[in-house]
């Protein structure tokens, strides 16, 4: 039978649940996915929150199994969505994850069934939203240092080579030279530091695509690059800037 990796975050996060109606759930192991958030009502489902990120079970179940499963009348509603989820490792996994079509309103709830569901996240070692233990939701940005009169060569790197385009800095911030570089989903910032030391151990690590055809073009270029120590889940290289800080490369390895 063909099997598929399936995200739950709910009660059939249960593997003795699932056993019990005659599934065979295969490589159980725990993950997150991110961008959504827990909604709990009469029901569970996730929705769409891009700071947030809901713990769950990830584990292989056959077509056929899933289908039995999301016949019965408590879950019909549910409609499956392809989700990208976390493991421990870090390694990233396509996976099914059975939502409903529109979260619980408001007000909507089930003591019964949250203290059960609550119950199965203590048991499993889960908070209920994996960015809910802290207030700090994201990197806004990350600075380095580089010394004075050498914005040309940050242009170079991080633009030229990394494809980062230049920000223009506020006024206030622009007389004391450096250089903004920012997307939509990083940013780094270059401030200049008139005792220029470089940071060749604390460093950014930044994911990246196309991490051969990166490290091909950062080569050709003459970058300093060093490889490391495998770390599971990841393809990874050290790059130093222009000004000798050092910057790590990681792409997620996907599954075969």
């Amino acid at each position: 039978m063909k099997r598929v990796d399936v995200f739950f975050y709910g009660l059939f996060m249960d593997e003795a649940r699932l056993r019990a109606r005659g599934l065979a759930p295969e490589r159980v192991r725990l993950a997150r996915v991110e961008g959504f958030a827990l909604r709990i009502g009469q029901r569970a489902t996730l929705a769409p929150e891009p700071a947030s990120a809901v713990p769950g079970v990830l584990m292989s179940l056959a077509h056929e199994e899933l289908a039995r499963l999301y016949a019965e009348p408590s879950v019909a509603a549910y409609r499956a969505e392809p989700v990208l989820a976390r493991e421990e490792s870090g390694a990233v996994v396509p996976a099914l994850c059975f939502n409903l079509a529109e979260p619980p309103p408001a007000g909507e709830a089930d003591a019964a069934y949250a203290a059960e569901l609550e119950a199965l996240r203590a048991k499993l070692g889960l908070a209920r939203d994996a960015a809910a233990a802290s207030p700090l939701r994201a990197v806004e940005h990350v600075q380095l240092a580089m010394p004075p009169g050498r914005e040309a060569e940050a242009r170079a790197f991080y633009t030229g080579l990394l494809g980062l385009p230049e920000t223009p800095k506020p006024p206030h911030l622009a007389r004391r030279g450096g250089a903004w570089f920012e997307s939509a989903r990083v940013k780094i910032h270059l401030g200049v530091e008139q005792d220029f030391t470089p940071a060749r151990k604390a460093h950014p690590a930044l994911l990246v695509e196309r991490l051969p055809a990166l490290v091909a073009k950062l080569r050709a270029a003459g970058c300093p690059l060093v490889d490391d120590e495998p770390l599971a889940g990841y393809d990874r290289i050290y790059v130093s800037d222009p000004f000798g800080n050092r910057i790590e490369l990681m792409e997620p390895k996907r599954e075969p």
